[in-house]
């Protein structure tokens, strides 16, 4: 479902060709972009045989194609972040529909890929937000491991240190590549 970084106790092996069950994995997520280091982090991935999944909010979608298209074109996965990054619980239940739509529309548009999956914003979800993703196709996919690169956005090291303790094959890590921090976060 969600496309896994590898860390191979031996050897390396294809992300795409990873059977999780023999190998130790964990899937990479970054929100909140396309940004203007997605580029370097997609560099830092395709140099690793990494793939990650990118959950893309509709609007920077919009406004910059050419960066969710080049996502797409790395072979990663891109999952629908909402139009503009509301918190769904909150909002009125007729908004919630048009988030979803757009971003998705815009994920399209720019990649001809329709995006499975849907991270609602802040990680908020409610039987409002799960039953209109259901209508539109999509799988809500949160995360359970957080290194809070958004507070130690100057420090990595601190950043490592959440990941590394509480990272485990079959974990789910929340990232955001609009940091240039986290980037670096990912290249060490």
């Amino acid at each position: 479902l969600i496309a896994a970084a590898t860390a191979q106790p031996v050897g390396q092996a294809r992300a795409d060709a990873v059977d999780c069950a023999v190998v130790k994995c964990v899937a990479l997520t970054f929100d909140d972009g396309p940004a203007a280091d997605t580029d370097r982090l997609l560099g830092i991935l395709t140099a690793n045989n990494a793939s990650a999944t990118f959950f893309l909010i509709g609007d920077k979608v919009a406004a910059d194609p050419d960066a969710a298209r080049r996502i797409a074109d790395a072979g990663m996965e891109i999952g629908n972040h909402t139009w503009s990054h509301p918190d769904l619980t909150a909002a009125a239940a007729a908004d919630i529909p048009a988030q979803l739509r757009r971003a998705t529309d815009a994920i399209v548009e720019a990649t001809g890929q329709r995006p499975r999956l849907l991270r609602p914003g802040f990680g908020k979800v409610d039987d409002r937000v799960l039953a209109e993703a259901g209508r539109q196709g999509l799988a809500v996919v949160n995360w359970d491991v957080v290194p809070y690169d958004w507070l130690h956005a100057p420090d990595t090291a601190a950043s490592r240190a959440l990941l590394m303790a509480h990272v485990e094959p079959g974990s789910v890590v929340l990232l955001h590549d609009i940091f240039a921090s986290t980037v670096d976060l990912v290249e060490e």
